[in-house]
């Protein structure tokens, strides 16, 4: 499924991705309506990168999320739910996944050492477009994942953070 076409704005882009989380019949399609989203945001991110966080630490930060998934958010999931569960496993490590769910303070503080600089930029603005989409498609999640999923993705956010910065939490 499709959402956004690689030629429309990220401004054309975020309106269709929040009409397409809001009109999804279940989480897994909002999820699916969410996709292409995070690939602008995280296209929006490379074109406007912060030295301070260099692009390998984001692709390692994205694996470690990955790894760490099963651990955290994945052990709430209904093994019978598969194709939920892989929708949800490709999508929460990306980053627009990673910036647009933070809840907990180590992962906004995440979101100030990711985000280029305080000078406005196409990510910067795009960031209200992000939490607008990830509170829609939080509420999609929040019907059918158990009450601490969220708290689990903190946890996962947090102890990839702080592995890439040299001290992995016990």
């Amino acid at each position: 499924m499709t959402t956004c076409s690689p030629t429309e704005s990220w401004t054309v882009c975020a309106l269709k991705t929040k009409k397409a989380v809001m009109a999804a019949a279940t989480p897994q399609m909002a999820l699916e309506a969410a996709a292409d989203w995070t690939v602008r945001y995280r296209n929006l991110y490379n074109a406007n990168v912060n030295p301070q966080w260099p692009a390998d630490d984001q692709d390692m930060m994205e694996v470690l999320m990955e790894s760490f998934f099963d651990d955290t958010v994945g052990k709430w999931l209904d093994p019978a739910a598969i194709a939920f569960s892989m929708a949800l496993k490709k999508y929460l490590p990306r980053l627009a996944a990673a910036v647009g769910m933070l809840t907990s303070p180590i992962a906004i503080g995440f979101y100030v050492v990711l985000a280029p600089s305080p000078i406005a930029n196409e990510f910067t603005e795009a960031r209200l477009a992000n939490e607008e989409i990830h509170r829609i498609l939080r509420t999609k999640l929040d019907a059918t994942l158990p009450a601490p999923w969220q708290t689990g993705y903190d946890e996962m956010m947090s102890r990839a953070y702080h592995k890439i910065k040299g001290n992995p939490l016990p």
